[in-house]
């Protein structure tokens, strides 16, 4: 097949712009590179923000163009819904000369540039929201930022798309809120590279219990739980791996609430803020911890227990979105209800003061990880979405609704 990918904040060659390696483009790369593995014929289509960038770069698996919609300049993600159109139009225009089978769209934007340009051409579509506008407005409230018209474009693309992929049991529960039929639906997890993600391999030593924890430092993620815990784990110490959205560790509100908490319990000399950690280096990161905790109010991805999972490592995790799916509760960690912090120490002690358990809950994570979450096999997972979608279109089958 010749599948377009369309994401328009999330370039595979780019540098990541969030504080932790587990970004976006990391999903598209590894999905991409999956996908021509299969000897699919793979084009990454996605908003220029370098002047220095080429229109066209080719990679060794897959090409990507660069879209000019907008300044070539990095622009947070809230900010790309004023540029579309230009990006609708080139998408347009490109593939009025060049037709792909299917188009698949990863995030809202993109999803809206997708359906402007596609529908047009009556190219089948295939859209992966990753978050919905309504889920992070219910558990973000204030601190959601999207654009209003947010919701309103979901609803939109959910029902002119000819298929969605949701990443998760939850994602899937808030399209069906928005009228989207079943079968017009399938929940296809993230993946996870378990050559680079293995219990084998270089560490970091510590000589006290370990706890880690990874994501950009913002109070959704629940960190400062964590830290409040640690007075009740005398012999354990934490690392919080990442940093703020915007960037460094000196002067941010988070980090200095973090810090001044960790001081008033008594704490501060057991944790560390460890800052950004590259995708190559999350794995010996990951590796050092006895436990890695992942403790978020909101979580569509869950990308973080997978990796620590095929680093053999168990998990504890709030019980919220695509977590609930990623980590079997007594198998490969535990789960426990968020902002509970009884529950959290009680499942964190159960792992530190048992080591046998905790490898085997490890083992358990490799061995899901290694025969669920492999990219060869999400890769042929989506492939098989979009041959329905192309299937359903050709027979001139409505989208959704």
């Amino acid at each position: 097949m010749k599948i377009a990918l369309v994401s328009e904040h999330g370039s595979p060659i780019s540098a990541p712009v969030s504080a932790t390696a587990n970004t976006h483009n990391d999903h598209v790369a590894a999905l991409s590179t999956a996908l021509a593995d299969l000897g699919h014929h793979v084009t990454i289509f996605t908003r220029r923000d370098d002047p220095q960038l080429p229109t066209v770069f080719h990679g060794p698996r897959y090409r990507v163009v660069h879209v000019p919609a907008g300044p070539p300049s990095r622009l947070p993600g809230d900010q790309l819904y004023a540029h579309m159109r230009e990006f609708t139009a080139f998408l347009r225009s490109w593939w009025s000369a060049e037709r792909p089978d299917v188009v698949h769209a990863h995030f809202w934007t993109s999803g809206m540039a997708t359906c402007g340009a596609a529908d047009a051409l009556g190219i089948p579509t295939v859209v992966t929201f990753h978050d919905m506008g309504a889920a992070r407005k219910r558990f973000l409230g204030v601190e959601d930022h999207s654009p209003v018209a947010r919701t309103r474009t979901e609803h939109f693309i959910a029902h002119h798309a000819t298929a969605i992929i949701a990443n998760c049991r939850d994602e899937a529960a808030e399209l069906a809120r928005l009228g989207v039929p079943p079968n017009h639906a399938a929940v296809i997890p993230n993946g996870v590279d378990t050559g680079l993600f293995t219990p084998e391999g270089d560490t970091v030593k510590s000589s006290k219990q370990r706890i880690v924890s990874v994501g950009d430092l913002v109070p959704v993620n629940g960190f400062d739980e964590l830290v409040t815990v640690l007075q009740d784990l005398p012999r354990t110490e934490l690392a919080l791996v990442g940093e703020p959205q915007e960037g460094g560790l000196k002067d941010d509100r988070e980090v200095k609430r973090l810090r001044e908490l960790a001081k008033a319990g008594g704490v501060d000399h057991r944790l560390t803020l460890v800052g950004r950690v590259t995708h190559t280096q999350m794995p010996d990161v990951l590796r050092s911890a006895d436990v890695v905790a992942c403790t978020p109010h909101y979580e569509p991805y869950g990308m973080v227990s997978l990796e620590a999972m095929a680093c053999g490592r168990p998990v504890v995790a709030s019980a919220v979105g695509a977590l609930k799916d990623t980590v079997r509760d007594g198998v490969t960690g535990f789960l426990v209800p968020p902002r509970n912090k009884n529950a959290l120490t009680t499942a964190l002690k159960k792992l530190l003061d048992d080591p046998t358990a905790a490898a085997g809950m490890g083992s358990a994570g490799r061995a899901m990880t290694t025969s669920h979450y492999q990219w060869a096999n999400i890769a042929r997972r989506t492939a098989a979405v979009y041959v329905k979608a192309i299937e359903r279109r050709r027979s001139g089958a409505l989208a959704v609704g």
